[in-house]
Order: structure tokens, then sequence, then C-alpha cells
């Protein structure tokens, strides 16, 4: 059986590591290279790589490059998108990318796997150390230290958030009213700034405990839910507390959607997005290998001439210039374009397999201890939506992987124990050596 670690939140100790970095590495590019906002945005990213490949290095160089965990489908899924990542590397070379794009797209899709070895043996390892309380108290202590900085950053980074959200919900179903009262808190500040993107997010997470609970339960969430969007519309309406921000500029933008009859009358960064999408279809029709590009893409690296674009900001955020633009904003366009429909079934089998074990998870939460596998579901699941607007987050992300093996593992485990279970409640005699023989199974990857 695992034995049970000194550590605390070792499991943690990864993600927490990152959001620590998220914080005070976008200050110091402000004070010491003027960089602010989307400008520094890929120079936070290259951080965020180089402490991933610390602790992977450390992990390898721990596991002897020879990580034992067990390897169920999802840990075929993930070796799947490394076959279809050396495909996507030479498309890209038979196209003629940009060869610095190629080269990050296909490390992103390498740490993806990595990550996910980690997390799936961090898991194993480190799992019955895991603290609530502490991990809370991290969340919370996190979501103050940006509003120290706020002129350089702008607020708490996406992975904050979506982290906050996760503990939001898994303190509703907890039933830890504490830890939901200082979550609530520390969200506050940033409200002014927070974006769709996370609005939807959060929208995902109400609708998935609402499904989830009881009868009686939906009613108290039905209740609260109008209540605080009474009190959001207060302060919106009459107050200026939202006044200026960029909560203020996405919610107007997302309502004239409904007063405009033509693309030409809708707002900019909508205008975009649309644009983006005509480009990439364009350029998969017009494609000399038409075929090929709708199965597996464009290949990595593969930019776009954004010049005619209204959207300056884009224009002025991109690390080689407008003609070429590697980021898609809206997801479903930026996984067929990056892709195709093969990749894109296999991003959407995780985002179906973690919603759904999210669901059954939260059903089970008030009479099981399920925290740390509700937490990496939540988060795949949360980062799905999240991106589904803002693309980059997903395929940047050092999170990713690491709470997808983090599933996957946790629910190899619970399998097995069910397995166990169900065989000792058949047969009285179960021996003993069958079960030390799946345990051992589990613990050496089998």
């Amino acid at each position: 059986m695992r034995k049970k670690s000194k550590a605390i939140n070792r499991i943690l100790f990864y993600p927490l590591c990152l959001m620590v970095a998220s914080v005070f590495v976008p200050p110091v590019l402000g004070l010491f290279f003027g960089m602010r906002g989307f400008q520094a945005l890929p120079f936070v990213r290259i951080v965020f790589i180089l402490i991933a490949g610390l602790f992977l290095l450390l992990f390898l160089l721990r596991t002897k490059f020879h990580p034992r965990v067990f390897r169920g489908f999802f840990y075929k899924i993930f070796l799947i998108l490394q076959v279809l990542n050396c495909m996507y590397l030479v498309i890209g070379v038979l196209y003629g990318n940009d060869k610095t794009y190629l080269i990050t797209d296909f490390i992103y899709l390498l740490l993806f796997t990595l990550t996910f070895l980690f997390g799936a043996w961090s898991f194993k390892k480190y799992s019955v150390g895991f603290d609530q309380k502490k991990f809370i108290v991290s969340i919370v202590v996190l979501c103050l230290l940006p509003l120290v900085f706020k002129q350089y950053i702008g607020g708490a980074s996406p992975d904050l958030l979506l982290l906050w959200l996760c503990g939001v919900i898994i303190s509703v179903v907890k039933k830890n009213k504490l830890h939901l009262a200082l979550l609530m808190i520390v969200i506050a500040p940033h409200l002014s700034g927070i974006n769709r993107a996370f609005l939807l997010a959060v929208l995902g997470g109400v609708l998935l405990l609402f499904f989830s609970s009881k009868i009686a339960s939906k009613l108290k969430i039905s209740v609260v839910f109008v209540f605080l969007s009474m009190v959001f519309l207060f302060l919106y309406n009459n107050t200026g507390t939202f006044k200026g921000g960029q909560l203020e500029r996405r919610i107007n933008e997302t309502l004239s959607l409904s007063d405009n009859k033509s693309d030409a009358d809708l707002p900019i960064p909508i205008q975009q997005r649309l644009y983006e999408g005509e480009l990439i279809m364009e350029d998969i029709s017009n494609s000399s290998l038409a075929p090929i590009a709708i199965l597996f893409g464009l290949g990595h690296g593969h930019t776009y001439d954004m010049t005619n674009s209204k959207d300056s900001s884009v224009m002025s955020s991109q690390l080689l210039g407008e003609k070429n633009t590697h980021n898609i904003h809206f997801l479903h366009y930026a996984l067929l374009a990056r892709f195709g429909l093969i990749g894109s079934l296999v991003f959407m089998y995780i985002l179906i397999r973690t919603g759904r074990r999210a669901f059954i998870l939260l059903k089970r939460a008030s009479r099981e201890d399920n925290t740390v596998e509700l937490m990496a579901n939540l988060y795949v699941f949360f980062l799905f939506i999240f991106s589904t607007s803002a693309s980059t987050y997903l395929f940047t992300s050092m999170l990713f992987g690491f709470f997808c093996g983090i599933s996957s593992q946790a629910f190899e485990y619970s399998r097995m124990v069910n397995i166990i279970n169900r065989r000792r409640a058949m047969h009285r005699d179960y021996p003993l050596y069958a079960t030390r023989s799946l345990m051992h199974n589990y613990e050496h990857g089998c």
C-alpha cells in the first residue's frame, strides 16, 4: 500500500511554484524592462517553461527516467498525442512554417505528456499528504499578492483564478463555510479586472454543481446564484465599482451582440475573432494538401498575416510581428488549425472525460475523500471552458498535463480499490495474495 508522506501538499508544490512566479515575474519585467500586459506574456511563459523543465528534470532523475505509473486508457491518449505531435512537426516542416513557433509548438505538446507523467507519479507518491486547509490558505495568500503589484500585473493570473474556482466548488461540496467565505473575500478586489473567459468558467462551475446536487441543494444553489447575480447587477449599475474596468468593457461587448445586424457593426474584438476564423478556413481550403490539412491541421508553427486586422492590440502584441501572428482566439478554430479533426477529437475526449468524472465525483464528494482527484478534473474542465475564447491558455498551460496525470492515476487507483472491494464482498475468503498482486500492479505501473 502507499506510504503516507510526511510532506504536506507536495502534490501541489509544483502548481503553487508556478502561481508564485505568475505573481512576481510580471512586476520584474515591468520595473526593469518596461514590459506590461500582453507584451510581457511570452516572457512569463518562458519562465513557466523553465520552472516546469526544472521539476521534470528532478522528477526524471529521481525515477531514473522510468516513472512507474498506472497505464490506463488516459495514459494511452497522451501517447497518441505524442505520435500526432511528431506528425504535426513533419507537416509544419513540409509547409515551411515559421521555425520559432514550429519548435515551441512541438515543445508544448511534449511537455503535456511529460507533465502528465509527473502528475500521475505525484499522485501516487503524495496524494495521502494533501491538506485541504493549507491549499485554501495558499490560494487566499496568492490572490492577495497581485493587489500589491496591480499596476504591473493587472490582476490574478488565469491559472490562479481557475484554482480559486476549484477551491470554491470544493468548499461548497465539502460544506466548509469558513474556506468559502475567505475565498469570496479575496476575489472581491479582482472583480473589475476579470474577463469574459473566467465568467464562462464560473458559469460552467455553477451548472456542474447544480446538476450534480440533490433536489434540496439545487434549490439552495439557485437561490444563492440569483442573490449574487442581483448583488452584482446592483453594483454594476449603481456604483462605480466596475467603471472603466476590463469586466465592464467585456460585458458591454457581449451585450452589443444582440443589437447588431452585420459583422461590420460588431465590437472590434469580436470582429477580430471572426476574421481569424475566415483566415483559417481559407488556409485549409487553399492548402496543397487539403485532405491532410482537414485531418491533421496546418502543422506546427503555422502563422497568419494580420496586417489587415482592425484590432491594434493583436498587431502590437505579436512576438514576431503582425505578419506572423500565431495566436487564434476561438478554441474550435485553433484546434482545427493546429491539430485538424483527429487532434481535435483527442482534446474533446479529454474535455468530456474530465467533465464527466468531475460530475461523478461531485455527487460523491459529501461521503468520499476525493478532493485531489476532484480538483484535478475540475481544473482541466474549467481550463477548457476558459480557453473557448482565448485558446492560447490551453495550449501553453504548464498545468494541463499535470492535472490530467493526477486525474488518470486517481481514477485507476479508485477503480482498482473498487475491484478489490467487490471481490471481497462476493467471496469472503478472497485471498490476500490477490489483493497484494493488484496493489503491486498499481505500484509498478502495470
